[in-house]
């Protein structure tokens, strides 16, 4: 008879890490080509998916689907975030040499340039 009237049901305690774990990974993923962010939020998605898997074990299996997916999607954005981030790299060493190859004809060509033009000026004048 109790029951009828209260109106407070029993709340039970939910997995905050596994579901923070899950979400980091989600985001991970989708952020994998940010060059540090994706590989920071792929690791501590990892972490706490790995967290909130052990702690489903104290709170009766809830959250181990979770945990699993933020284990899973916290993999997955490293080994995604790690390759974009060797991309990153090589692309900023390739632009690097591409600047200093051009630096270098552009200076070489001034330096002909100036050579050239400096002879041909006369500087002799007859009045």
């Amino acid at each position: 008879m109790d029951n009828e009237f209260n109106n407070n049901p029993i709340k039970e305690k939910s997995n905050g890490l596994a579901i923070t774990g899950m979400v980091l990974g989600i985001i991970s993923i989708v952020l994998c080509w940010v060059p540090i962010l994706g590989l920071v939020l792929a690791i501590v998605g990892l972490i706490l998916g790995v967290k909130g898997l052990k702690e489903s074990k104290n709170l009766n299996g809830k959250g181990k689907g979770m945990g699993i997916a933020g284990i899973s999607c916290g993999a997955v954005g490293t080994v995604f975030s790690v390759i974009y981030l060797i991309v990153w790299i090589f692309t900023v060493l390739l632009v690097k040499e591409v600047y200093d190859t051009v630096d270098n004809e552009i200076d070489s060509y001034k330096s002909i340039y100036n050579s050239s033009y400096n002879r041909s000026i006369d500087y002799d004048y007859d009045f």
